[in-house]
């Protein structure tokens, strides 16, 4: 599991957590998680 490329294409991508999840094939709360315990940041800019 590449948490590294999870992690830049959920900041860098209009992505929701459970596209992600659903896509690496993650639980959404593991995914929750790290992303609490990492501090992910959606890039403000990407905003619709």
């Amino acid at each position: 599991m590449n948490w590294e490329e999870i992690r830049k294409e959920y900041e860098t991508t209009d992505i929701t957590l459970k596209g992600l999840a659903e896509k690496h094939e993650l639980k959404l709360g593991t995914l929750k998680s790290r992303k609490s315990r990492e501090k992910w940041k959606k890039d403000a800019t990407l905003k619709k």
